[in-house]
């Protein structure tokens, strides 16, 4: 059975001589959500403000538990301990999220926990329908949930190129897209029969266009999206701002942790990793990121080397036990310890002095540029979230499992494909131009300064560039590749 725990006995509120409130009479029960609904100026607020003993009525009574706290029966110090207030919008931690605004109370004044008041902020956003999306619509909602909601200036902010190499919206459309000041080739994939496809001029990449167009000109996508680096979107991202944005791995958490903690130790940052976008809840996409099963990193002794035996050595020196430890680990006793048989970092590189997140410090000590295996328990370490609390859920590392796991059926782009002499001019001649026309009219598409009824132009427009003689070389060259890796 419910427990009544707050009540307002009439109360009146008076502002210079006039009359705001008048015989207000309300009770609230245990586990009771109450929604107040009014036009603007009915004294909403007021009310809250007198609930939350921010505001003395001008007569009337608060009970608490049957005891008045405008009386002093309550302790009016515990009373506002056991109730919390999250103001609309003045009075927030700027630097923080909603989540983090929900929280800070209990942790500072209830002295909970960093994983229980995240817990019980969660409780609280999930019953304005904040669970963590999945398909499009499920973003689209959540995205306006943070700005009409929340409030927030960015909903979705992320660096262009990370948004296009992460196919984190376009795999559920079914297309690998081109990533703008790169690489237009990134636009190329493997279809389910084996063929090479070019995702911009799939019907699939018009829908992929009309999702962004929709977040755009609707404000739920920040619309300097195209010209933000990674620097400006974190900025955004430390001001509070944004509510989702494209990361590349945990290593972008655990710096941007690192500098809130660095001002703030007792910062409740968090993050929480998510999959790419699909269309229905259940589904898995086509496409997903992943490196290749050969990512083209490679060496070589050329004819004009003057000390082949050296060179070899040195090449070799990386695959044996002590150069796998070196360029993996760095210096033992300095970088890293052994504990139990397994290296550890140090606190040179977990606490270290500048507050840099832990993969930060040690990549002055890691170099694996070249032809070197890679040690995974050195990349999980790296990656681990050393500010928790025993219990806390390190979210770097769910997030890395998370984005680990294959949420689709095919790595985006090619394998390490090569064309011949005798393909490349060609192909070059026709594929540059070809580029520079998709990028500049997705740009448009997105932003609205050409409508999306001319997709269907815009799709002749790149045949006519000699798309399918590019799409006929590239399917040459991949036959070439999986007769080689048989």
């Amino acid at each position: 059975m419910s427990k009544e725990l707050i009540r307002l006995v009439n109360c009146r509120m008076d502002f210079d001589g006039e009359t705001v409130l008048d015989s207000i009479n309300i009770y609230f029960n245990n586990s009771e959500f109450l929604t107040l609904l009014g036009p603007s100026g009915c004294g909403k607020t007021t009310t809250l403000r007198i609930i939350g003993g921010f505001l003395p009525p001008t007569s009337g009574d608060v009970l608490f538990h049957g005891e008045s706290v405008i009386s002093g029966k309550v302790n009016a110090s515990a009373y506002r301990a056991k109730v919390g207030m999250v103001f609309q919008s003045f009075n927030l931690f700027a630097n923080m999220s909603v989540l983090e605004n929900c929280m800070i109370g209990q942790v500072k004044v209830l002295k909970k926990s960093k994983a229980d008041a995240r817990a019980n902020a969660m409780k609280y956003l999930e019953q304005v329908g904040m669970d963590v999306p999945v398909t499009y619509d499920d973003w689209y909602n959540v995205l306006k949930a943070f700005k009409e909601k929340l409030g927030l200036k960015y909903p979705m902010c992320f660096v262009q190129m990370f948004e296009q190499m992460s196919v984190a919206i376009s795999a559920g459309f079914g297309v690998c897209v081109p990533v703008s000041g790169f690489s237009a080739a990134y636009g190329y994939g493997i279809n389910e029969e084996n063929k090479v496809e070019f995702g911009p001029v799939k019907d699939g990449y018009k829908d992929y266009l009309a999702f962004l167009n929709k977040l755009y000109s609707e404000g739920l996508l920040d619309n300097d999206y195209m010209v933000l680096d990674r620097t400006s979107v974190q900025a955004k991202i430390l001001q509070g701002d944004v509510g989702a944005w494209i990361e590349m791995m945990p290593t972008g958490l655990g710096n941007l942790k690192s500098q809130i903690l660095k001002d703030d130790p007792n910062n409740t940052f968090s993050a929480v990793g998510v999959h790419e976008m699909v269309k229905t809840a259940g589904t898995e996409n086509w496409y997903h990121q992943a490196n290749q099963p050969f990512t083209g990193s490679v060496g070589a002794i050329t004819g004009s080397c003057k000390d082949v035996k050296t060179a070899m050595e040195l090449l070799d020196y990386g695959w044996g036990e002590e150069g796998n430890m070196l360029l993996n680990w760095g210096i033992e006793g300095e970088s890293y310890e052994m504990v139990d048989g397994w290296p550890q970092f140090t606190d040179a590189i977990i606490h270290n002095k500048e507050g840099k997140a832990p993969s930060t410090a040690h990549s002055m000590y890691r170099q694996l540029n070249g032809p070197f295996p890679e040690d995974h328990w050195q990349r999980l370490v790296s990656k681990t979230d050393y500010s928790l609390a025993e219990g806390e859920i390190d979210q770097n590392i769910a997030s890395l499992n998370t984005w680990s796991y294959e949420n689709g059926k095919h790595y985006n782009g090619l394998p390490a494909t090569t064309l011949l002499d005798s393909e490349q001019a060609a192909y070059s001649g026709a594929f540059n131009e070809i580029g520079t026309y998709v990028g500049e009219m997705t740009a448009k598409f997105i932003t609205g300064t050409e409508s999306l009824d001319n997709f269907d132009d815009y799709v002749k427009n790149v045949y006519s560039m000699g798309m399918q003689n590019c799409l006929d070389i590239q399917q040459e060259a991949l036959d070439r590749y999986n007769a080689r890796v048989k």
